[in-house]
């Protein structure tokens, strides 16, 4: 396969991919009393910082292990990622999303929740 159609290839799910991942909010989303976000604009209407947190879709090219010296090397093949993605709003705010991929192309984000910034991580310690 050509690198041309590879990126054909890959451009086009990106596009159908968007597409769907995109697809319009109905209304302001409560991500926990005081903090909704409405698309991409989060407000928190709290007196304590707040972390707005989600995931984002990455579409990037993965170049398969070249094993055999004797042989063309193999194509890149598009494989779907997901990132995770945090941001702090301060009390009485408003900020704006901005998820990104780190090293691919950005197939759309979610939101997971947001909790207070004083709260302790979860999780088990070393």
């Amino acid at each position: 396969m050509t690198s041309r159609a590879i990126r054909a290839a890959l451009l086009a799910g990106t596009a159908c991919t968007a597409m769907i991942l995109a697809a319009p909010t109905a209304a302001a989303v409560e991500l926990a009393p005081g903090v909704r976000c409405d698309g991409a604009e989060c407000v928190n209407d709290n007196d304590e910082a707040y972390v707005v947190y989600g995931q984002v879709t990455c579409s990037v090219l993965t170049t398969p292990p070249w094993t055999d010296l004797s042989q063309p090397a193999p194509p890149p093949t598009p494989t779907v990622q997901y990132q995770g993605w945090s941001m702090v709003l301060e009390p009485h705010t408003t900020g704006t999303v901005r998820a990104g991929c780190a090293g691919g192309l950005d197939m759309g984000w979610t939101l997971g929740g947001a909790d207070p910034q004083s709260r302790p991580p979860t999780g088990s310690a070393g």
